[in-house]
């Protein structure tokens, strides 16, 4: 084993020290280095191997002091290999050593080395952990737990990692343990409503389901929107019941027919309306005394010339009052078709591979598809697949191929040079343990 090849393999098991003569000269290789003993060719110097893990040198001469860092620069009189990178990633990934140069008999910082940064999707191992292009590492929208898996911005939804570090998609408008930001979260009897956490039983603007706005001055009472001046189980606030022998809610106070409350109104009603249970009511729009039979409407159901009128596009916050193109009637209230309402009401898209996005005019689909790959209404043309939210291969880019389940160029992927790794491509090599060696995929050949 030559002396390199020990130092590299001690270097990477207890660390080892590399170090050059100021003298030293350039080399191109091995035999440049014959007429100075004890000295080998590295990163195009003659470089002599010094301490190893404070043991003595190779060449059985002790190492230089380095000097105290506390007190100022470290003495020298060779150049070193150095590394200032986390422990484990030395040499592993893109991440290779440097050199500190020994220049008037102290050390400079470190040069040329490569220490990990964040992972991206390149075909690298960026952030130097072993794997490349590895899910953990990538928390953005655009690759989020994955290369190009994007999160629908537009739609309300982020990239967010839970507890265990996994990121995934998710949707801040109706995601309890994501509500509004990555790190909002809903206690109980709360739902995530929009930017926020609501409470829908008793919440005007959200009440029984997110979005379900209740009309004029109704209050929320258990999820449900109801009028406080004649509910007789919920009468001036909710809760309040009213019995036997005061079973109307009249106005806002429980009475009988016979009551004064009850069956007159105080000052007498006028301009078309009628008294009724204490109020005067509007039998053509009251939903609360609708009609000749004054008819409590179901639900939010309207009163339109005095018939009890279901909700809908075409009259949605009033009778007549439609909403506008791309919007749906909830709960009396125009919403535009998107993440917290996908083609209907209160439909929220699972963030499931079969729902990880919303397309407002056809509702949740899988973007990993080609129908819709990547976006509402992307297709990939003939012969390409959906891989990862992008269209792969095909007759425009004949290259590249979905390898490991992402999709790479062959012509130039490192990774999956002229093929996909194991069939029929190859891993162009990451160089020794000092980067020397290090292949590029060029058109589909490792070089």
């Amino acid at each position: 084993m030559t002396r390199l090849a020990l130092c590299s393999l001690v270097l990477a098991l207890v660390g080892c020290t590399v170090q050059r003569d100021l003298n030293s000269a350039y080399c191109g290789d091995d035999l440049d280095c014959s007429d100075i003993p004890g000295t080998t060719c590295v990163r195009d110097y003659c470089i002599s191997m010094g301490e190893v893990d404070g043991g003595d040198a190779g060449d059985g001469e002790d190492a230089p002091d380095a000097g105290d860092p506390d007190t100022g620069p470290e003495a020298c009189t060779m150049d070193e290999v150095c590394y200032t990178g986390p422990i484990g990633t030395q040499n592993q990934g893109v991440c290779a050593t440097g050199v500190r140069r020994c220049v008037d008999g102290f050390f400079q910082e470190c040069e040329d080395e490569v220490t990990p940064v964040a992972e991206v999707c390149d075909g690298f191992d960026n952030d130097c952990n072993g794997t490349v292009d590895d899910a953990m590492g990538l928390v953005s929208d655009d690759d989020c737990g994955g290369c190009g898996i994007a999160c629908d911005t537009a739609m309300g939804f982020a990239c967010c990692s839970d507890g265990d570090g996994v990121a995934a998609c998710r949707n801040l408008a109706r995601d309890e343990g994501f509500c509004g930001t990555c790190s909002g979260s809903c206690g109980a009897g709360t739902e995530c409503c929009g930017d926020g956490c609501v409470d829908v039983q008793t919440d005007r603007e959200n009440c029984g389901e997110c979005g379900r706005t209740c009309p004029g001055t109704q209050s929320c009472c258990g999820g449900e929107c109801t009028d406080t001046a004649a509910d007789a189980d919920n009468c001036s606030v909710c809760g309040m019941g009213c019995s036997d022998p005061s079973p109307l809610c009249c106005n806002g106070t429980c009475g009988a027919i016979a009551d004064p409350v009850c069956n007159s109104c105080d000052p007498s009603c006028t301009g078309g309306l009628e008294c009724f249970n204490g109020r005067c009511v509007d039998p053509e729009n009251d939903p609360t005394a609708c009609g000749a039979g004054r008819v409590d409407c179901e639900g939010d159901d309207l009163c339109c010339g005095g018939t009890c009128t279901p909700r809908d596009a075409t009259q949605c916050a009033a009778c007549g009052t439609a909403c506008g193109a791309g919007e749906l009637c909830c709960s009396g209230t125009c919403r535009p078709s998107g993440a917290a309402n996908c083609a209907e009401c209160g439909r929220v898209c699972s963030g499931s591979t079969a729902e990880d996005a919303c397309c407002p005019e056809t509702g949740c689909v899988d973007l990993d598809l080609t129908a819709n790959c990547g976006g509402c209404g992307i297709e990939c043309g003939a012969g390409a697949v959906c891989a990862n939210r992008s269209c792969c291969g095909g007759s425009d880019t004949p290259t590249e191929r979905v390898c490991a389940g992402a999709c790479v160029d062959t012509a130039t992927s490192r990774a999956h040079c002229g093929g996909c790794a194991g069939a029929g491509g190859e891993r162009c090599s990451d160089g020794g343990l000092l980067g020397i060696g290090r292949e590029n995929c060029v058109d589909g050949t490792c070089r």
